[in-house]
């Protein structure tokens, strides 16, 4: 690859900020351009021992255009193939953008994989491997003959002659693929292992068709109706104790890593002790969504003083976008809004897979120090996923069950047969606005349950003594 070679001039005041996708190494600097997105990016870096901003600036821009000339000439697939039939879904699709990131991965693997029924499979590490060196201008990749994306595609049958359909080797190959990649470590022990990422590599070829084919009535069955799902495992607890949750944010706090591990900590504060998702957070403006009074009492607070009024939750393929709610907090949730809320570097959007890695680090040191003392707790599998659920496991036990591990009101029975509905889902419709007044009844024994919750120190369990009786 050739590069234009500009003047150089060696940088004065070190404390300048880098240029554009440039960052500090341990062996001095890194130059990093990347050109496109998921699997079908180009990416290239350069090493610098020595600071120099021009030739830093120009190696990026030069880089940058090479890398577009290169991804401009890349041949389009044939028409009529898989790989044409995964380009012209993706443009159709409406899709978010870490759903349409996803997706083009899994697609991009199943495109890479050797179409011959007897040939190897390709497990999503390899793929990944493979992507990587391609994309860092390294070696070949090997040659594994035709592809799942060089397959031509089957025309529909009857009626239907613009469906696109898969012939049925490609079905068993793609059975077998799903088989050897995803297999369980030992299918005895647990036949559910990977079952959930199997189903997900699945579901990516199963909306392909169904994009494809969706305006044609007399479309034929989606060819990977045909192949069944693998077994998945069933709900599992996800809480964690709430005494542990303060520990991880204790330790979590003590990670020096300049003002980012602050917004960070603000954050996982919130997700903590408000009954909030990680999205919701994201969307929130303190500014007019935190309902403060600096004035009140921490009786006033339980009584309902202090609110925050969330952003809707639109989950799954619902028509109906609900609307915001305001929610009553709790001592311990007022104070970790009043921490976010004093951060403004830590409203907005955020990357969560970096705040997983804060929390995920902040628990295996928790996780270390308990163990030390005699406490043997399991936080290896614990996410920031667990906070909501870990908050709303504590209402349900504080409030004896009236909320579940969701933090959703379990409504009585009664007032479902009352309003002389069959569903509790209905009654919740029109019950709605009684709500918020439940949520504030329960801050007291939420918060009377925290305050004795996390006043017990966590110590190892007392040992069992051995006692000798007479003849024994």
């Amino acid at each position: 690859m050739k590069f234009t070679k500009g003047k150089s001039m060696k940088l004065i005041t070190p404390d300048a900020p880098l240029p554009a996708n440039v960052y500090k190494v341990a062996h001095g600097y890194e130059s990093k351009v990347k050109v496109g997105s998921g699997a079908t990016a180009l990416r290239a870096s350069k090493s610098w021992t020595e600071r120099d901003d021009v030739a830093m600036a120009q190696w990026v821009a030069d880089t940058r255009k090479a890398l577009m000339r290169e991804r401009a000439q890349s041949p389009a697939p044939a028409a009529g193939t898989f790989a044409a039939a995964v380009e012209r879904y993706l443009a159709l699709a409406n899709l978010t953008d870490a759903t349409r990131k996803v997706r083009v991965f899994q697609l991009a693997f199943w495109m890479a994989q050797p179409a011959a029924l007897a040939a190897p499979v390709l497990t999503p590490d390899q793929f990944k491997a493979d992507r990587d060196a391609l994309a860092d201008r390294g070696v070949a990749l090997p040659n594994r003959g035709r592809t799942l994306g060089e397959v031509a595609l089957v025309r529909g049958v009857g009626h239907s002659h613009a469906a696109v359909s898969l012939k049925a080797e490609v079905l068993d190959r793609i059975r077998k693929i799903l088989d050897v990649a995803f297999a369980p470590t030992d299918r005895d022990a647990d036949p559910t292992e990977f079952g959930n990422t199997s189903n997900h590599y699945r579901q990516a070829l199963f909306q392909v068709f169904r994009i494809l084919n969706r305006n044609d009535p007399f479309a034929p069955k989606n060819p990977i109706a045909l192949i069944e799902t693998r077994p998945r495992p069933g709900a599992q607890l996800s809480g964690i104790n709430m005494r542990i949750v303060r520990e991880i944010l204790v330790h979590a706090a003590r990670t020096k890593n300049g003002p980012r591990n602050g917004h960070g900590l603000a954050r996982l504060g919130v997700l903590a002790w408000v009954n909030i998702t990680p999205k919701q957070l994201s969307q929130l403006d303190p500014a007019t969504a935190f309902h403060d009074d600096p004035d009140a009492s921490r009786e006033d607070i339980i009584a309902g003083a202090i609110t925050v009024t969330k952003p809707p939750r639109h989950k799954g393929r619902a028509k109906i976008v609900p609307a915001p709610e305001t929610i009553p907090l709790t001592p311990y949730g007022v104070e970790a809004m009043r921490v976010f809320a004093a951060t403004p570097g830590a409203w907005g959007a955020f990357s969560l897979p970096g705040l997983n890695k804060q929390f995920q680090r902040a628990a295996a040191s928790v996780q270390a120090t308990l163990a030390a003392l005699g406490v043997t707790v399991d936080l290896s599998g614990a996410s920031v996923y667990h906070l909501k659920h870990s908050l709303a496991s504590a209402m349900a036990e504080a409030t004896d069950g009236r909320f579940d591990r969701r933090g959703n009101l379990v409504l009585n029975p009664a007032v479902v047969r009352a309003n002389d509905h069959r569903s509790a889902r209905t009654t919740k419709i029109y019950t709605a606005t009684a709500v918020d007044p439940i949520l504030r009844e329960a801050n007291r024994p939420m918060t009377d349950y925290l305050d004795r919750l996390l006043a017990q120190p966590l110590k190892p369990p007392t040992p069992l003594r051995v006692v000798k009786t007479k003849g024994r």
